[in-house]
């Protein structure tokens, strides 16, 4: 009993860090990015991170709904 409570806990933790990986990338990438840099490129970064922040609180809406 102990040892499923374990691994679902697992599962929702690695489900959790894959979905905001893509999150985590476009936020150090709109941090790192430079004013000599194309705005093109910035715009790409913003979608980016918006997309990404979607689909991570639909990972967590959804982990949230099975627990």
């Amino acid at each position: 009993m102990i040892g499923s409570f374990f691994i679902q806990w697992r599962k929702r933790f690695v489900s959790t860090l894959i979905a905001a990986i893509p999150f985590l990338f476009f936020m150090i990438k709109i941090f790192n990015y430079r004013h000599y840099e194309p705005d093109f490129i910035f715009i790409i970064y913003l979608i980016g991170l918006f997309l990404s922040s979607i689909v991570l609180i639909i990972a967590v809406r959804r982990l949230s709904k099975r627990a």
